[in-house]
């Protein structure tokens, strides 16, 4: 859904089971089977919730919810994603922005399963080397 309006295929991971648009005014939800959780290049692990919801136009992602990134021994909301330029996503996350290049969000990264995922002990890290905040 968010690739119609430029934003790369790796923005969300893999899981994805539905999704919810209003076109009047961009809000959307973003369905997962569970909470999803990887590691990116530099570290950073990304909690994505079972939803996620925000607005969408033309290159912009604002009030962005259910999305979050640990830095500093914090968990940080991401509220806001910017195309900046064709190769750049620009992540807002409180008071911090950082860019990052659009190459590194080809793929959809792989969620990490922690505890029981479809029945069995889970074994997986489905680490990933997409753009880190």
């Amino acid at each position: 859904m968010l690739e119609g309006f430029g934003f790369p295929r790796g923005i969300l991971p893999v899981g994805v089971t539905g999704y919810k648009y209003l076109p009047s005014d961009g809000a959307f939800e973003v369905y997962f089977g569970r909470d999803c959780e990887f590691e990116v290049d530099g570290g950073y692990r990304l909690t994505y919730r079972r939803t996620i919801s925000g607005n969408v136009e033309g290159g912009s992602i604002r009030n962005l919810g259910g999305v979050s990134v640990r830095m500093f021994l914090l968990n940080w909301g991401i509220d806001r994603v910017v195309i900046e330029d064709p190769d750049h996503l620009m992540f807002y996350v409180g008071p911090l922005s950082q860019a990052f290049p659009a190459d590194g969000f080809e793929e959809s990264p792989e969620c990490r399963c922690r505890g029981r995922c479809g029945g069995a002990a889970a074994v997986s890290d489905g680490g990933v080397g997409v753009a880190a905040m």
